[in-house]
């Protein structure tokens, strides 16, 4: 319980901060999770495989990129459907998995193959190529997490109450555009 006090002082005195260090983190571990995956199907030790710089670009992604949008995502839907029945959180929901999630899913698989030195022609490739699986997985995991999201969590937690989950859905994404 203290733990959540601590938390709730740092997103009151420092909002932005607090979720970019939590972003930073949960990106690492996703990506962890995701090499470890990898590496286990390929019969490769983890350890002396285990690429720092992918791992650091997913932290930084996370903390400079998805951390920011995402805070700010979040107060324009409050913003737009302030209210707290079922039909807000269904606006928002919808608008969230309908333009939102395209657009991060793009974004990140761009963003983070820039970031580990690939070309725009290269990530744009990969966006092509994974896109309507990764928006497919998308569905079946999100809306049910963002209902509870929009309708349960309060709005200074829904950023890290999403990157819980992320945690999975940050090394499937990881795994597919790292993935060559």
């Amino acid at each position: 319980m203290q733990y959540i006090h601590r938390y709730n002082t740092l997103l009151i005195k420092r909002p932005y901060t607090t979720k970019c260090i939590t972003c930073a983190f949960i990106g690492a571990v996703g990506n962890c999770l995701s090499q470890y995956v990898e590496r286990k199907q390929k019969n490769q030790s983890f350890s002396g495989n285990f690429d720092t710089k992918q791992c650091a670009n997913m932290a930084l992604f996370g903390s400079g990129y998805v951390a920011p949008v995402l805070h700010n995502w979040y107060g324009i839907l409050e913003r737009f459907f302030p209210q707290q029945g079922v039909k807000s959180t269904l606006l928002k929901v919808s608008f969230d998995q309908t333009f939102f999630a395209s657009f991060m899913i793009a974004s990140f698989m761009i963003g983070l193959s820039a970031l580990n030195g690939e070309s725009f022609e290269k990530g744009f490739s990969k966006f092509k190529e994974h896109y309507w699986e990764a928006i497919l997985v998308n569905w079946k995991i999100w809306p049910l997490v963002m209902v509870l999201n929009f309708r349960l969590v309060p709005l200074q937690f829904q950023v890290l109450f999403v990157n819980f989950v992320a945690i999975f859905w940050n090394a499937y994404l990881s795994y597919v555009t790292n993935s060559n």
